[in-house]
């Protein structure tokens, strides 16, 4: 994994890589003027929670998630048949640039209580970072960590008893 890679490259910690080494760059993505069915067949067909609504320029304008599609049918009475994403979706996108920090995006998703955060890089989407994509890169680093633990107790090992051996010495 090039996760691995970057840490060994000296990075203080794993929160400190930037969320290009672990976003997802598969960018599902539906038009705003398509109907709340189409989202959730397709979001079922690709095992996805939402996805990124683009206007007729290909630019995102939009995100819609699998909550947006049950509260809109359940709670609001949309015909999923008629009704277009554009009058779903939510619009005020929170973005972080594809260098920011793993840390930065954690706080920001915490504090704006959202799962997935769209990555940009020149202004164009390139990516989304997840709350699952986080956590699996904290848990593969504490993985990591946790193979180094018997090797820094065997040198604190060694070093009490090259202490102890010297104290010895210089008791005599």
């Amino acid at each position: 994994m090039k996760l691995t890679k970057k840490i060994k490259k000296g990075f203080k910690n794993m929160t400190d890589l930037p969320v290009n080494t672990i976003m997802n760059r598969n960018i599902i993505s539906l038009k705003q003027d398509k109907m709340i069915e189409d989202a959730a067949k397709l979001m079922c067909s690709k095992s996805i929670s939402g996805l990124v609504v683009l206007n007729e320029k290909n630019k995102p304008v939009g995100l819609v998630s699998k909550g947006d599609v049950l509260r809109s049918m359940f709670l609001k009475g949309l015909d999923p048949k008629k009704t277009p994403l554009e009058k779903i979706m939510a619009t005020k996108l929170t973005i972080v640039d594809s260098n920011t920090p793993i840390n930065q995006a954690s706080r920001k998703m915490e504090m704006m209580r959202i799962k997935k955060l769209p990555v940009f890089e020149n202004g164009n989407i390139v990516g989304y970072v997840s709350r699952s994509d986080i956590l699996q890169a904290a848990n593969h680093a504490y993985s990591q960590m946790k193979r180094f633990i018997p090797v820094v107790l065997f040198c604190i090992l060694q070093t009490i008893i090259i202490i102890i051996l010297l104290s010895e010495l210089v008791k005599k």
